[in-house]
């Protein structure tokens, strides 16, 4: 069993490595915050919930709904409209924005995933809410090199602790293609911050209740202050998630 988990992490390891070299050419590119064009290959990462289907169908689809919702912001998304409150006015002005699409489709998803772990109310409606909020987590973080994978990372050996088990192969690929975020050679996108952070809520649906809970008012208070205030200077303002955060990143400029 246990050198069944070594071989996922490492082929993960080495996919993550060596797919963003043989697809740097990949047509559909994104800006990141210097302005530079790179390739979105978050795509990937939902690629592997094909690979889970047989045996991880719960892991299989956090990957596969939440990297495809993902997959038409990135592709459709109107990247000026950031939060709820922007889409919100553009729903008052007539106008449907994948923004919507992806809260809708996140919230059923999650119910969806969520059915498959549990069949009484209360559990379902929290680990529900606890996987398309922690898919918005993760999407909001994802606006400087390494900071959603580095969370993604961080989180998930954290729940080694409490009983949560991400799955070897994604946790290494992620740990791969680390490297290439932080070097501005690809980026995650949406569908890959996307389906990371339901994969890592679902994940948490594995711990005790009172870490659940925990995790779900952290995750409602971060949406909350993610409507008001800006997380990278919240991130900026703390010595030590400033030194996380840019650590391995290439200089600003």
């Amino acid at each position: 069993m246990e050198t069944n988990l070594a071989k996922s992490l490492i082929i993960g390891i080495l996919g993550g490595l060596i797919l963003p070299y043989i697809l740097s050419s990949f047509p559909l590119r994104g800006r990141n915050f210097k302005g530079a064009q790179l390739p979105l290959l978050g795509f990937l990462f939902p690629m592997l919930g094909i690979a889970l289907m047989m045996g991880e169908l719960p892991t299989s689809l956090a990957l596969l709904i939440f990297g495809i919702l993902g997959l038409i912001d990135d592709i459709w998304g109107l990247k000026e409209v950031k939060g709820f409150k922007g889409h919100f006015h553009l729903l008052l002005r007539g106008k449907f924005s994948t923004g919507w699409l992806k809260a809708l489709g996140g919230g059923i998803g999650g119910l969806v995933i969520a059915s498959l772990l549990h069949h009484s109310f209360f559990p379902l409606i929290l680990s529900a809410f606890i996987i398309s909020a922690s898919a918005n987590f993760l999407n909001l973080l994802d606006l400087r090199p390494g900071r959603c994978l580095k969370t993604f990372l961080i989180l998930s050996f954290f729940l080694l602790i409490f009983g949560g088990n991400v799955h070897p192969l994604v946790l290494g690929f992620a740990f791969g293609f680390l490297f290439h975020d932080l070097r501005e050679r690809a980026m995650l996108g949406d569908s890959g911050s996307n389906s990371l952070g339901a994969l890592l809520g679902l994940s948490f649906c594995h711990t005790p209740l009172f870490i659940q809970l925990l995790y779900a008012i952290f995750l409602l208070l971060i949406l909350l202050l993610g409507e008001h205030i800006s997380l990278s200077k919240l991130i900026e303002k703390n010595s030590i998630l400033r030194f996380v955060d840019r650590l391995g990143r290439k200089p600003p400029f």
